[in-house]
């Protein structure tokens, strides 16, 4: 199946929403899915503040590495979508199916107002 092609309305209300909006709610409005929406943001150079945030990556218990998604994925030796993926509900889900639910990945971000 050939994808639909994106409109230039599309396209606007991508640009002013993307920065405060999650890509599922934009994919609901837009009634596009959650792939063809990052897809197109990353197609059109568009970044959130989370690039620069910073965050802790686990395994089990143990901390494995602290810093941007771009440094933490540098680290792991694979792509920064990766380091993202660990953060989704259908990784968790992915986890909590395994034999050993306790040995996936866990990314947590940092907040700086943490006292």
């Amino acid at each position: 199946m050939k994808p639909k092609p994106w409109t230039m309305k599309e396209i606007k209300y991508l640009k002013e929403n993307y920065k405060h909006m999650r890509i599922s709610d934009l994919a609901d409005k837009l009634g596009r899915t959650y792939g063809s929406i990052h897809s197109q943001r990353q197609k059109m150079g568009l970044t959130k503040e989370y690039d620069k945030r910073e965050y802790a990556l686990y395994k089990n218990d143990d901390l494995l590495h602290i810093g941007s998604m771009e440094e933490l994925a540098k680290f792991r030796g694979v792509r920064k979508e990766t380091i993202q993926y660990y953060a989704t509900p259908a990784y968790r889900r992915r986890i909590e199916k395994r034999n050993n639910p306790g040995s996936g990945i866990t990314l947590i971000r940092l907040d700086d107002d943490i006292a």
